[in-house]
Parts: C-alpha cells; structure tokens; sequence
C-alpha cells in the first residue's frame, strides 16, 4: 500500500503489524509503570518507561516524515489513555466549525496516532473514523468506519478527520458501521462487550508551520493541555536523544506555566482569526 497517499486521500491509514508483540508487550509494560510511578499524566516523551518506545521510536519518526514531507516537529502533545467512554464524533484541529477559518485553507500538516494495546478486531471500545472527512468542516460527512485493530496496529488520522472513541461492535453484525450517536441509544446486549481496561497511546507530531503555531496558540486555551505542559521536563538529554532521532523538538512548559489552568477552557472553543 502507499501509506502517504492513502493518508493524503482518505485522511487516515491502519499500519498492520506495525509493532512486534516484544515491542507492544514492552509498551504495555511501561504503561504499567507509569501508573505506578506517576507518569501518566505527563507527554511521553518525558515519560522514561515510554519515550523510546513511542515518540523517539525511529520507526515512527520515519513514518510520520514520510507522511508529512518534512522533518516531524514534536510539541510535547502526547498521552496515555485509560477506559475512556466517550461516544462523540469530533475533530481536533482548532478550527472545527468555520470552514473560512485558516486550518482550512491549505492542506493540514499536523496528525495523530494510536497505539491500542487489546485487541478490536471482534470487540466494543475501539475507533471510529469518517473516510475523507479531513477535507470538511462537517461533522455528518464521510463513510463511517469501525476500525479494526488488533495489538501491533497502528493507526494514523489527520487532526481534521472526524473521529470517535470507545465505538460499539454489533454481535450479530460484526461489521456493520453505524454512526455512534445511534448506537449510544440502543441497548448494549445488541453489542459485543469491551475489555474491562482499555489501554491506548496517542501521539501528535506536524511540521513547524502555521498551522502548527495555529494549534499550539488553540492549545494554551486549553485547561488539559496547559496541565500537560506544566509537567513537561525536557532534559538536555532528551534534547539530544531528540535531535539524534531526527526530531524536532519544541517546549513550551515555561509559557504554559505563566497562564492560570483555572480560566482554561474544559471544552473546545474556536478561537479567532
């Protein structure tokens, strides 16, 4: 498959077998050991059970350059994600509503991927996407697609894309993909069940442009990512362990520090142009 012209078309693209089970059994350690030791809450990068594993990852630095054409910028937006039972289609590029707004105005350069570590080929929980979705402001538009993943899957979307978290799978159409919003009303015996702990890894990367100046600015109104930062260490070694894996790294922990998290937004807000 050409992943970046998959990814460029369709606004996302599922790397099969993109992690041995050495490498998600490793991830699933560090996971582990970040809740226990209080990293979970923090990007992974400063995450020391994590950070090889995912953002300095070369197989991931090479194919997010591959994917965006230039050398990947990291921000220190990246997370662990827990049992999360948000049903709600949405996008997570700032301009979300506005289609004269600048995120729509050139081709979006700033994307996300998910490393989920059950198994949801056959079961509840995992992700869903709209198919060309990135090229419109609409959330109604674009094929509706249950993701099938399974642990060493990795999936990639544009910020654009519409998506969905904790989708259900029906048991006895398995691959039926309906619209979440109708599945949250029916009753949950029509679907398979989840996995009693949901893990995921989500990390972002873009290129130094103005859409991601755009996205950082929407950032630093936002109370989770403000509260991300502030707990951000990027040590000279981290730094060149950075640089080293082609990574462009920008830290914005001492700015983040200066806003009051209190007066952050919970909820998306468009901000202006």
């Amino acid at each position: 498959m050409d992943v970046r012209k998959h990814f460029d078309e369709h606004g996302w693209v599922v790397l099969k077998n993109f992690f041995s089970p050495e490498e998600i059994s490793q991830i699933h350690a560090g996971v582990k050991r970040s809740v226990k030791e209080n990293y979970s809450n923090t990007d992974l990068l400063s995450n020391p059970y994590l950070s090889d594993l995912t953002i300095l990852n070369p197989k991931i630095v090479s194919i997010v350059r591959e994917l965006i054409g230039d050398t990947p910028t990291y921000i220190g937006d990246s997370s662990i994600s827990f049992n999360d039972t948000v049903m709600s289609l949405h996008k997570d590029n700032p301009d979300r509503f506005n289609a004269d707004a600048p995120d729509w105005q050139s081709p979006y350069s700033i994307l996300r991927m998910g490393i989920y570590l059950q198994d949801y080929e056959s079961s509840s929980g995992g992700l869903i996407l709209r198919d060309k979705s990135h090229n419109y402001v609409s959330r109604w538009r674009g094929k509706i697609i249950n993701v099938k993943t399974k642990p060493g899957d990795f999936v990639i979307w544009n910020l654009r894309t519409t998506h969905s978290g904790s989708a259900r799978r029906y048991r006895l159409f398995p691959n039926l993909d309906v619209n979440p919003y109708i599945n949250k009303y029916l009753p949950s015996f029509l679907f398979k069940p989840k996995h009693n702990d949901r893990e995921a890894l989500f990390l972002s990367y873009g290129k130094d442009d103005h859409h991601m100046k755009r996205y950082v600015d929407y950032l630093m109104t936002r109370k989770y990512a403000l509260a991300r930062w502030k707990k951000i260490h990027f040590t000279p070694e981290i730094q060149e362990k950075s640089a080293k894996a082609g990574l462009k790294l920008m830290d914005f922990s001492q700015q983040a520090a200066k806003i009051n998290e209190v007066e952050a937004n919970e909820i998306h807000q468009d901000i202006k142009f």
